[in-house]
């Protein structure tokens, strides 16, 4: 049968490895692909966002539910300011609310934040 040489990715430094070898390249007047060692800076952003998948997203999500919530309280604040009645139930899930997402939203942050 005829195999091509397969090669995979051992790590992210930018070695490869050839597991078969002895048969012909497939397209000969091709020139060798020649790898370039990755970049640091691209390099330390992979592996940050290995470490933490979706970061970003989690604490746009986080600080928008912190901002709703906060406005939430904000509004129930006026309506009371103005003679309006508040049920004692709302309030606290406006405070529980606010307190939960802010906290996550703490806690997401990065080492380098604090």
């Amino acid at each position: 049968t005829d195999y091509e040489s397969v090669a995979l990715p051992l790590s992210y430094t930018g070695t490869w490895l050839k597991l078969a070898s002895g048969f012909p390249p497939p397209f000969p007047s091709m020139p060798s692909r020649q790898l370039r060692p990755l970049d640091p800076e691209l390099r330390a952003r992979l592996l940050k966002e290995v470490q933490a998948p979706w970061r970003g997203l989690r604490r746009a999500l986080w600080f928008a539910l912190c901002a709703s919530a906060a406005i939430g309280l904000a509004t129930m604040a006026l309506r009371v300011s103005a003679g309006g009645e508040l049920g004692s139930g709302d309030l606290l899930i406006q405070v529980g609310a606010l307190l939960i997402f802010g906290l996550l939203l703490w806690r997401d942050r990065s080492p380098s934040d604090s």
